[in-house]
C-alpha cells in the first residue's frame, strides 16, 4: 500500500523495497503534493470505505460492485473536468492488441538460466504467500503442488509472447478478493474482461485518474490486515507470533523477497525445533465417571 503513495499524493517517489527509505522520500517530496489529486484519492478511499460498510449493513447491495462504479465516476469526470489539465496524472494511452508469438532465444538459455531459476523460487514463494493469507479468510486449503504448477504454464505460455514473469500479487488479489470473488471462476472472468479491454477499450481508460487506481489498491490491501490473527497467536503460541512478527518487520525494513526466505527459514527452525524437543503435559485425573484428564502443570 505504501507504494503507492505518490499516486496519492501527486509527488515523485521512486520505488524501493524497504519501507524506511521509501518514508524518507515521501518526507522530502511532500511539500510537492499535488491538492487536487489528494482530494481525488481521498474522496475515493472515503468512498469505498463507507460503500463497503453499507454493504454489510444493507443485505440487497452486498453484490454492488463499488470499485467499478467508482471507476466509471471518475472516467466521466476526468474527461469532463480535464483532469490532465489540472496537473492530476491519468493512466494515459493504453497500448491496444496482442503481442504477437515468438521463438525462444535458445542460445541465451544458460545465459539466464540461474536468474530464472531464482525468480521461478521466488515467485512461487510469493505466489504461495498470497494464496494462503486468501485462503485463511475462508477457511479454504491451497494445494502447493497445484499452485507450482499453475504458475509453471504460465510462465511457460508467456515467454512466447515475451511476457514479464508471472506471479501471484497480494495487492491485486486483495482487490479481486474485495470485489466479492470466491472461485477460480474469478480469473476467467478477469482475464476475458482484460482481453476485451485489450482489443477494443483501451481508449476508454485514458482519462482515469491514477489516483483512483491507488486508492482501490490500498483500500482492498488494508482489508486483508487481520489482526485478530496476533491476538490468536499470543493466547495459542507466542513463538508464532515471534516468527509473525519478524517475518512482518523483515519484510518492511528489509524488503520482500528477504522478508520471505527469512521467514521461511526461520519456519524451518521452529518445525525442527518442535521436532526435535515436542511439548509435553503431566496430566492429572480429575473425574473417574467418565474419564477426564487435565493438565496439571
Amino acid at each position: 500500500a505504501l507504494s503507492q503513495l505518490d499516486n496519492l499524493f501527486g509527488i515523485q517517489v521512486q520505488r524501493e523495497t524497504q519501507v524506511h527509505h521509501l518514508v524518507r522520500q515521501f518526507v522530502l517530496e511532500v511539500h510537492h503534493a499535488h491538492l487536487p489529486t489528494i482530494a481525488v484519492a481521498v474522496g475515493s478511499v472515503v468512498f469505498l470505505l463507507a460503500a463497503s460498510k453499507i454493504k454489510r449493513a444493507v443485505k440487497r447491495l452486498k453484490r454492488f460492485p463499488e470499485a467499478l462504479f467508482l471507476v466509471a465516476a471518475l472516467i466521466l469526470a476526468s474527461d469532463k473536468a480535464r483532469f490532465a489539465d489540472r496537473g492530476i496524472a491519468i493512466v494515459g494511452e493504453v497500448p491496444k492488441g496482442l503481442p504477437s508469438p515468438d521463438d525462444l532465444p535458445w542460445d541465451q538459455m544458460a545465459d539466464v538460466l540461474p536468474a530464472a531459476l531464482s525468480i521461478a523460487v521466488l515467485a512461487f514463494l510469493q505466489s504461495f504467500a498470497v494464496a494462503r493469507a486468501m485462503a485463511e479468510k475462508d477457511g479454504s486449503a491451497v494445494d502447493p503442488r497445484r499452485e507450482l504448477i499453475a504458475l509453471g504454464l504460465c510462465n511457460v505460455a508467456g515467454a512466447f509472447f515475451k511476457c514479464m514473469p508471472v506471479a501471484g500479487s497480494l495487492s491485486r488479489s486483495a482487490v479481486n478478493y474485495q470485489a466479492g470473488a470466491k472461485s477460480t471462476l474469478s480469473s476467467m472472468v478477469t482475464a476475458l474482461a482484460v482481453l476485451l479491454v485489450v482489443l477494443y477499450l483501451t481508449p476508454v481508460f485514458t482519462a482515469l485518474p491514477q489516483a483512483v487506481l491507488a486508492a482501490i489498491i490500498v483500500v482492498s490491501v488494508i482489508s486483508m490486515v487481520d489482526a485478530q490473527k496476533a491476538r490468536r497467536l499470543w493466547h495459542t503460541d507466542r513463538r508464532d507470533l515471534v516468527l509473525l512478527a519478524i517475518s512482518f518487520a523483515c519484510t518492511l525494513f528489509v524488503g520482500l523477497v528477504e522478508g520471505m526466505l527469512i521467514a521461511a527459514a526461520m519456519s524451518f527452525l521452529l518445525v525442527l525445533q518442535r521436532a526435535v524437543i515436542p511439548s509435553g503435559a503431566l496430566l492429572g485425573q480429575v473425574r473417574a465417571d467418565p474419564p477426564v484428564y487435565s493438565n496439571l502443570g
